[in-house]
């Protein structure tokens, strides 16, 4: 993975640009759970990650723990330890 400052502007490309953009989203969700805090408008993120992921988790807190089980089975590796 790459940065690249373009016109003010970072851009990351490279080949992991998928594990960053679902680690984004894992953070952001962790922080709704931890704070209330709404990390977007429009569609809520639960809403968006179980249409993009295929969720089946009903709260935020759940869906946090399947989305750090999908991210390492996506990606083959043990970067979240997952507590259950």
């Amino acid at each position: 993975m790459s940065f690249e400052q373009f016109d003010g502007g970072v851009i990351i490309t490279g080949d992991d640009t998928q594990k960053y953009a679902m680690m984004t989203q894992i953070k952001a969700l962790e922080l709704e759970v931890k704070t209330g805090m709404v990390m977007s408008r429009g569609i809520p993120l639960l809403k968006h990650l179980k249409g993009m992921y295929g969720l089946q988790s009903r709260s935020k807190k759940d869906a946090v723990v399947e989305m750090k089980k999908l991210f390492n089975d996506s990606f083959d590796v043990e970067f979240y330890k997952i507590d259950e």
